[in-house]
């Protein structure tokens, strides 16, 4: 969207979306999902399921992503030779995963 305010001069405001599904991430499958056992325990950390193995990550595509943005700008063109412009961007960008 854009209005001229004055000669020469424009305000503009724009709106971006964006999303994405089915993307790639990684799950750590040799990790505990119960609570760690007592420190009396032999091993603190608990009985790994594989145990010989440090990270076994398996691949998922069940990411997604979501990207809102507004765009907001200010130009002046006072002549053909003097042109100043000011623009601001915000934006929210989220990206999650489902829990394992």
């Amino acid at each position: 969207m854009q209005r001229e305010l004055a000669a020469n001069m424009v305000l503009s405001a724009d709106f971006i979306y964006s999303r994405g599904s089915n993307l790639a991430t990684l799950i750590n499958l040799n990790q505990l999902n119960q609570p760690l056992p007592t420190a009396a325990s032999s091993n603190a950390l608990g009985a790994l399921p594989y145990p010989n193995f440090g990270f076994v990550e398996s691949r998922a595509d069940n990411g997604r992503s979501d990207y809102e943005g507004v765009d907001i700008g200010l130009e002046n063109a006072s002549s053909a030779v003097m042109r100043s412009a000011w623009r601001i961007h915000w934006a929210s960008p989220r990206t999650t995963r489902p829990s394992s």
